[in-house]
């Protein structure tokens, strides 16, 4: 998968638990950030998530990967 450029739209694969927050499978959200991992060639991400269920709440979540998020598709 190619790296997601900043500010793509993205949804949660599954459930993600990060510093004692908690993001539900299916919460979208906006890629912040990338970078590398230290001692892994792969990309991580930061990505601010608006919480499916959870009304004007946000969390940030750091260091997720191609298996916790996804392009988010765009219906019009």
């Amino acid at each position: 998968m190619r790296r997601l450029p900043v500010r793509t739209r993205v949804k949660a694969i599954r459930a993600l638990h990060r510093g004692g927050l908690a993001v539900p499978a299916g919460s979208h959200g906006i890629v912040t950030g990338a970078g590398r991992a230290r001692f892994y060639s792969r990309t991580t991400y930061t990505v601010v998530f608006t919480p499916v269920g959870t009304s004007g709440a946000r969390a940030t979540l750091t260091g997720l990967t191609a298996r916790d998020v996804r392009p988010r598709e765009l219906h019009r």
